[in-house]
C-alpha cells in the first residue's frame, strides 16, 4: 500500500521543508515504512501554470495498512504539531495498486534524471450514474493510446485501499519535452479515446512534477 498526500504550502516555504523533513525522518525510523518520496509540481492541470503557492506531492509506502497506521501514529506530537500547520491538503488517499495487487516499488518511480511524473486523481463519487465497467474501458483505451508514444516510460494505476472513492493515475515520461509533446499531440487530443476518458471523467486535480527526494 501507499499513502498519497498532495499539500499546498500555506506559510513560509523554508519552515514547511524543515518541519516536513523532521516529520518524515521520524516516520521513516518506524517499522513498517518501506519508502518515502517527494515530488515538486511545475504545472497544474487546473490552472495550466506553475502552482503558486508551491505544491508538494508525497508518496509513502508501507508494508501493510496496519503497520503504516502504527508508524504514522507513533510520530511525536511535537513533529506533527510543527509540520501540519504549514500546509493545506489538496488530496489524500490510502492506495493499493490496481489489478492483482502486485506491490509497486515507489523508490523506482521517475528516478532517472529529467524524468517527469504526472499525477492525476479522480473522485469516483463525483460522476452521475457512475458505471465502473465503462470507466475502466475508457481508462484502459486512453492508457493504451498514451503508451504508444515515444517518451512514455511507465504507468501506475492506484485505487483506494480503505473503501474510499479515490482513483489515481501516475505516468512517467522521459523528459519535460516528451511530456509536452504527448500532452499537445493534436491527433491524440482529438481522438475518441482521449475525449471519452479525459472529457467523460474530468479529474479532481493533477500535476506534472519532478522528483525532489529519491
Amino acid at each position: 500500500m501507499a499513502a498519497l498526500i498532495v499539500r499546498r504550502v500555506t506559510g513560509d516555504l523554508d519552515e514547511f521543508i524543515a518541519t516536513r523533513d523532521a516529520y518524515v525522518a521520524e516516520l521513516e525510523a518506524r517499522d513498517g515504512i518501506v519508502a518515502d518520496r517527494e515530488f515538486l509540481p511545475f504545472l497544474s492541470f487546473t490552472t495550466f501554470a506553475a502552482p503558486e503557492p508551491p505544491v508538494y506531492i508525497g508518496l509513502t509506502s508501507g508494508a501493510s495498512l496496519p503497520e503504516f497506521g502504527g508508524a504514522a501514529g507513533a510520530v511525536s506530537a511535537e513533529a506533527q504539531g510543527a509540520y501540519f500547520p504549514t500546509f493545506e491538503i489538496e488530496a489524500f488517499g490510502i492506495l493499493r495498486p490496481l489489478g492483482d495487487g502486485t506491490p509497486v516499488d515507489i523508490a523506482s518511480i521517475a528516478i532517472e534524471p529529467g524524468q517527469v511524473l504526472e499525477v492525476a486523481w479522480h473522485d469516483l463519487s463525483a460522476y452521475d450514474d457512475f458505471d465502473p465497467e465503462a470507466y475502466a474501458e475508457a481508462r484502459d483505451a486512453y492508457l493504451a493510446g498514451l503508451a504508444s508514444f515515444d517518451g512514455f516510460v511507465e504507468e501506475y494505476q492506484w485505487v483506494s485501499a480503505d473503501g474510499g472513492t479515490l482513483a489515481v493515475g501516475m505516468t512517467v515520461y522521459e523528459s519535460a519535452d516528451a511530456f509536452q509533446a504527448i500532452a499537445t499531440d493534436a491527433e491524440f487530443t482529438a481522438s475518441e479515446v482521449y475525449s471519452a476518458f479525459v472529457g467523460g471523467y474530468p479529474i479532481a486535480g493533477g500535476y506534472a512534477s519532478s522528483s525532489v527526494k529519491p
